[in-house]
């Protein structure tokens, strides 16, 4: 009896002994499959942050219009291949088209309570004139609009909708400008505006204390004028009170030898001021369009009010991911329209 009981132990022991290396190799198995579900779950929501998530991101929101990155892409490559010849660059076209998207939108919007809304037949030549169809081909044959439109579509994702919203805003836009002329008579009060470019911080931070201090501009640019950081050009004449959209706006209210700025861009910093100033002077077109350009300004402006507007910052990655599914798109249709018969396209594939 106790020989069987020790046997019995024995085997049991035996038996113990014989299961470890098993139960070993069963653990580094089930370690090797868990690892590799970590593996596979960082893997699949890189793939979500990287592919999914960011067409998907809101961007920019305005009223119940949503701008997510996807419609950005779409958006940014169409403009970055039909506007200038796609000689801009999509990088700094990205920084302008919350501008665009606003102004367009207002424009729509608030734009025909002071004017009359454009026809469906004047937005589709707008249309037309954006996607470089010549006229005498759109007059012959206006669905060659509709073919183009449809290519940009399977090409951009881009609908023929926000391209029709976008010529009905130029519509829009010209109208009023046109509205805003009506204004204007033959002879007005004019400036003379003059730039001063400084290329170093120092010299601009002292020529700005020396300004402050009491000395003219006149003594300023005497005693700097053998500076080679500095340099001084003409702006032109300008309406006074509309000195125009591409200036600084405060130039609109300073008086004559009054200095405005810093401006600064990169390492340069801008100065601005009016030489002097002539009453009554010839209201030339160049003019009027910059006096048209301020009331615009100020009509966009003053409805921003009325809006409800949201942009969020954009990181490293989810600008990196725009930029570049940007300029795939830009050179896609840069490439169709550059063989289409029906555009006169003088844009080239390796614009930037």
């Amino acid at each position: 009896m106790t020989n069987t009981r020790r046997s019995r132990r024995k085997e049991h022991n035996t038996e113990l002994q014989g299961s470890g290396p098993v139960i070993t190799e069963n653990r580094s198995i089930l370690f090797s499959y868990f690892a590799l579900l970590i593996v596979g779950a960082i893997l699949v929501f890189g793939y979500f942050v990287y592919y999914f998530n960011p067409p998907r991101k809101t961007i920019i929101t305005i009223d119940n219009e949503i701008y997510n990155s996807k419609k950005i892409v779409s958006e940014l490559g169409f403009f970055a291949s039909y506007m200038n010849n796609g000689n801009n660059s999509v990088e700094s076209m990205l920084l302008d088209l919350p501008n665009v998207f606003k102004n367009r939108y207002i424009l729509n919007k608030f734009g025909p309570q002071i004017v009359d809304p454009p026809s469906e037949a004047e937005i589709k030549l707008k249309i037309s004139q954006i996607l470089k169809v010549p006229a005498e081909i759109y007059q012959k044959d206006k669905l060659s609009v509709d073919v183009i439109l449809a290519n940009i579509r399977s090409s951009s994702n881009l609908s023929r909708i926000s391209i029709a919203d976008y010529a009905r805003s130029i519509l829009i836009q010209d109208k009023i400008k046109g509205l805003y002329s009506l204004d204007l008579k033959d002879r007005g009060n004019l400036s003379f505006v003059k730039r001063i470019s400084i290329e170093s911080e120092a010299i601009s931070s002292l020529f700005l204390t020396d300004y402050q201090s009491g000395k003219t501009i006149e003594e300023l640019l005497t005693v700097y004028k053998n500076s080679d950081s500095i340099n001084v050009v003409d702006v032109g004449w300008r309406l006074t009170g509309y000195i125009g959209s591409d200036l600084p706006a405060e130039l609109n209210d300073i008086k004559a030898l009054q200095l405005s700025g810093p401006f600064d861009l990169g390492t340069i910093s801008y100065f601005y001021y009016i030489e002097k100033q002539e009453q009554n002077g010839l209201i030339t077109p160049p003019l009027a369009g910059h006096y048209e350009d301020v009331r615009l300004l100020l009509f966009v402006n003053e409805q921003s009010a009325n809006i409800y507007y949201r942009e969020i910052d954009l990181d490293q990655t989810l600008r990196d991911y725009i930029v570049k599914e940007s300029e795939a798109i830009k050179l896609r249709l840069m490439g169709e329209a550059s063989v289409n018969p029906n555009q006169n396209f003088d844009g080239g594939l390796d614009a930037s």
